[in-house]
């Protein structure tokens, strides 16, 4: 696992790109305008849809093939959310 680079290397060319992304999601704040938005209080239910991740495969650049939920491992993503019509559908959370 690489660290971030230093605070004073993360700028708005590349705060969406890891690895600047593993500090700059987290202090997005002191990057762009934001506003906080509190959580609902108590531990979240675990999100449906994980089977349809795990189901649902994606091309990679080299033609392989690999569940999305494998891509959102690999992709340093921390959560992911899939709505249809608005209704949810589908929910990944990192460890």
């Amino acid at each position: 696992m690489s660290l971030p680079p230093a605070r004073d290397r993360i700028h708005l060319g590349n705060w969406r790109t890891h690895p600047a992304s593993t500090w700059s999601f987290q202090n997005v704040g002191e990057l762009v305008p934001c506003a906080s938005i509190s959580a609902p209080a108590g531990k979240p239910a675990p999100g449906p849809g994980s089977g349809l991740l795990d189901a649902l495969m994606i091309e990679t650049d080299d033609g392989g093939r690999i569940s999305a939920t494998a891509h959102l491992e690999a992709s340093h993503g921390d959560a992911f959310v899939a709505l249809r019509d608005g209704a949810l559908v589908a929910e990944w959370h990192a460890p």
